[in-house]
């Protein structure tokens, strides 16, 4: 029987190879400027537009407007790291198996992945999430340089080493919700729901 899965996302392409090698039957859930590409490749089996694959919202009314259903799907897949979430929660809606989404948000967000490797015994940086960071905030860390990152980015995106409150200006716009983990050696700021953290120089 051939296994159909729902692939969020075109990138990266070997996956989608890859899955074609294995016999599936693979549809992908993509964006507009990617549909060209699905369409004439001869490992993906069809092509949904969506506003974007890594939201839950857009790919169910996506495949709603194509006539397809989620439930027709055996497995959902993510392109990459940033529709982990997505995948996760429509293979739950759809009953397919895969990894939860519980257990998916500790890979996706730095303050969770913080809290879960304490609970465990694993030394990590506090945390805790600000609503802003400004100099009052800065100011906690007595003058240490911090490492700004993205709560959910992936790898150095939107990293940054802030030595003191009078570099926070040279960096791109500040969004709210801010996660700070700290300790003698590290802190942790995120923002615009992604984690940031700051490393202080070795002494």
């Amino acid at each position: 029987m051939t296994t159909r899965v729902l692939h969020l996302g075109w990138s990266p392409v070997p996956a989608v190879e890859a899955l074609h090698r294995h016999g599936a039957e693979v549809t992908c859930a993509v964006t507009l400027p990617d549909l060209p590409a699905v369409r004439e490749s001869p490992h993906a089996a069809g092509a949904v537009p969506v506003a974007d694959p890594a939201s839950v919202e857009a790919v169910l009314t996506g495949l709603a407007r194509a006539g397809l259903d989620l439930g027709g799907f055996d497995v959902v897949s993510p392109a990459g790291e940033m529709e982990l979430i997505a995948a996760s929660v429509l293979g739950a809606l759809a009953g397919t198996p895969g990894v939860p989404p519980r257990v998916v948000v500790g890979l996706r967000d730095k303050f969770v992945q913080k809290a879960r490797a304490r609970a465990g015994g694993v030394p990590v940086a506090d945390c805790r999430v600000l609503e802003s960071l400004d100099e009052s905030a800065l100011a906690e860390f007595g003058g240490s340089s911090v490492v700004i990152k993205p709560l959910d980015a992936a790898g150095a995106q939107d990293t940054f080493v802030v030595s003191g409150a009078d570099r926070l200006a040279g960096l791109p716009g500040w969004p709210s919700g801010t996660c700070r983990a700290g300790s003698s050696t590290s802190t942790a700021w995120s923002a615009r729901g992604s984690c940031w953290t700051w490393r202080s120089p070795a002494s």
